[in-house]
């Protein structure tokens, strides 16, 4: 097993917000600049907002990278998450799609969290 962190920050946020009540579901679509591993990511995300000011979400994200523990490629995720909205962290676990990776990322395997505090990726996955 391969442990490999990133740090991140979104590039550009587009969320559907013409929906104003809560509870409410609304569709993001977020890039990612992962300056760690020389890559991006795209992410639709589904975000349930509640009435608490906090949020779940769930996703699916294409990671493309230029120095992934030494390897270039991309690869898909599948996770879910929470947002606090007092303390604006976001949390989250995710799964590398199985049969997803490309280039020198085919057969990549894995799991992974989302950290708010900085924010960034840690990954643990098995080429």
């Amino acid at each position: 097993m391969v442990q490999v962190y990133t740090l991140t920050h979104h590039d550009k946020w587009e969320e559907d917000r013409s929906a104003t009540t809560t509870p409410r579901v609304t569709p993001a679509h977020v890039t990612f600049n992962l300056p760690d591993v020389s890559g991006t990511s795209t992410v639709d995300y589904q975000m349930t907002y509640l009435p608490d000011g906090n949020a779940s979400f769930i996703y699916t994200e294409t990671v493309v990278v230029a120095n992934f523990d030494g390897k270039k490629g991309s690869f898909i995720t599948q996770g879910k998450g929470t947002w606090n909205g007092k303390e604006h962290k976001a949390e989250g676990t995710f799964e590398i799609v199985e049969g997803s990776g490309t280039d020198e990322l085919k057969g990549i395997k894995g799991t992974g969290v989302q950290e708010s505090s900085p924010y960034g990726y840690r990954f643990d996955v098995t080429f």
